[in-house]
């Protein structure tokens, strides 16, 4: 069988080729009409690294870090709410183990557990769980820490 070379297999060629390419481009004047500058990271980027159904704002992977860092607040401000559930809420199944033991959040806000977990616990991330170090302490700044689930799963069977 015969084996088939690819014109661009060596990175000199590829680069030559592209130079050329965009120089021909930009001869006509079509070199810009396929190109867009980032609003995120300021990169000169060509038309395909944008999404065809937004008005090229945002490259790829800007959009990528960007619905990461969505994705993370909304999983925390979830952990949030369930803190808040297990602590106020007399018909949360869980509430005798911690409302009615007196345990409380000391975070004033959603905002301000966010802030705090991005800032001091650079450990977490989706899948880990919330757990309390001191198990009589409340949710409070140095009492909790992020764990793999399994981990939490094995504290509790302590």
């Amino acid at each position: 069988m015969k084996e088939y070379k690819m014109p661009f297999d060596e990175e000199a060629n590829a680069v030559s080729d592209f130079m050329e390419a965009t120089e021909w481009l930009d001869k006509r004047g079509l070199y810009n009409q396929n190109r867009a500058v980032c609003e995120s990271c300021g990169r000169d980027l060509p038309s395909t690294e944008f999404p065809r159904d937004k008005k090229k704002k945002y490259c790829f992977l800007c959009l990528e870090k960007k619905s990461t860092e969505e994705d993370i607040n909304r999983k925390l401000s979830n952990v949030y709410g369930g803190i808040l559930d297990r602590c106020n809420n007399p018909t949360n199944p869980e509430y005798s183990s911690y409302g009615g033991r007196g345990i409380v959040s000391v975070f004033q806000s959603k905002e301000n557990f966010i802030n705090y977990v991005k800032d001091y616990h650079k450990e977490y991330s989706p899948g880990y769980e919330i757990h309390r170090i001191d198990n009589n302490g409340n949710y409070e700044p140095g009492n909790i820490r992020f764990v793999p689930w399994i981990v939490h799963v094995n504290i509790h069977k302590e």
